[in-house]
């Protein structure tokens, strides 16, 4: 089996791209695998030790005239090319989309040549680019039972199969994994993060709460705090370093997740995935742009009890402060909200490596 799939660039679109063809090998050991990137993608040295990665030039795009769009549209037609090269080359049986605009070419081209093309959603509420290639798609798989109402085809062709997390992702004793930080074992951790590009406002408005904590002394952070902020947030964490660790980009997520107590972070829909699958209470802080997609995500939390939205303009206004004041000095309520976790189905019914096998067979 030749095995390709496409992804967009941030590691939202790439981890769970990466993950389908990690269990495609494992449970057909010997195929082939490729992972298709747009050019300005973050950068992937682990995975092209597993898998072959190439790169397309197709990444923004709007239709808005002005010199930046006409450049993007041109890259945009020229990606189309460069996807005719890679199949021809590649020769894939199975070619699988996970949304943004890089998959667009890849697939339609993967479709003009009858190669059997699934595509998989990560967010409740479909990106453009899924909604589109859901009409030419063989099987559209779905992270969160919520969005099979959202594409516009038969019922019967979208199924849920979750999102895929990370094999890394294993847990690890709590106290084991506070001491990979140099932290207290015995100390209640809130672990904050913006995302695999970061978060500028979490950053600093969360600074802001941690100085301001009636009982600081007895909670320490893991933050996750990209490199741009960081001398900037080390001057706003004066006096209080002994309790915090800040990390440019951590690759070592597990270790974070099993040293957690409650997460401060955004709702992308690998992080919902992995904080179901770690059973972590959260304040989610949905990304406010992107058509909002991230506020249909945290809702699937938040409605089981598992998660508490703030709203990112709300955050400064004291909202934030409210939150964690509520959560991080109080065990009872964490515990309610780890236990509400066992609302949420464990997992889906169907497996995405299954049905594209199965579509590709049937055909």
């Amino acid at each position: 089996m030749r095995i390709l799939a496409v992804t967009g660039s941030s590691g939202g679109h790439i981890f769970p791209a990466a993950g389908f063809l990690d269990e495609f090998r494992a449970a057909y050991p010997g195929t082939a695998t490729m992972l298709v990137l747009p050019a300005r993608s973050i950068e992937t040295p682990a995975l092209s030790r597993e898998h072959q990665v190439c790169r397309i030039s197709a990444g923004t795009l709007s239709l808005k005239p002005c010199r930046k769009n006409i450049v993007s549209l041109f890259l945009f037609i020229k990606s189309f090319f460069e996807s005719i090269v890679l199949l021809a080359r590649f020769k894939p049986d199975i070619v699988a989309g996970f949304g943004s605009i890089a998959s667009i070419p890849v697939v339609i081209c993967a479709w003009l040549f009858r190669i059997t093309v699934v595509i998989h959603e990560q967010n409740v509420l479909p990106g453009r680019a899924n909604r589109l290639l859901a009409h030419i798609a063989d099987r559209i798989a779905v992270s969160f039972e919520q969005s099979k109402g959202f594409f516009g085809v038969n019922r019967d062709r979208v199924v849920w199969t979750g999102n895929v997390v990370r094999s890394s992702l294993v847990r690890i004793e709590k106290r084991s994994a506070r001491r990979h930080f140099g932290l207290d074992p015995d100390k209640r951790t809130i672990l904050v993060m913006g995302g695999s590009q970061a978060s500028h406002s979490i950053n600093f408005v969360f600074a802001g709460v941690y100085r301001g904590l009636p009982w600081r002394d007895e909670c320490q952070v893991i933050h996750l705090c990209g490199e741009t902020d960081r001398q900037a947030l080390e001057r706003e964490y004066a006096g209080s370093i002994r309790s915090v660790r800040l990390i440019g980009f951590l690759r070592e997520m597990e270790y974070a997740y099993s040293a957690a107590d409650l997460a401060i972070c955004r709702a992308g829909a690998t992080t919902i995935a992995e904080l179901a699958a770690y059973r972590l209470p959260a304040v989610l802080v949905p990304y406010p742009h992107a058509y909002g997609h991230q506020e249909f995500n945290a809702k699937v939390l938040a409605d089981k009890g598992c998660a508490i939205i703030v709203a990112d303009g709300r955050m400064a206004d004291g909202d934030l402060r409210s939150a964690v004041e509520a959560l991080a000095g109080n065990g009872a309520s964490l515990a309610d909200m780890e236990r509400s976790f066992d609302k949420m189905n464990s997992s889906a019914p169907a497996s995405l490596v299954k049905e594209a096998m199965a579509i590709h067979h049937h055909e």
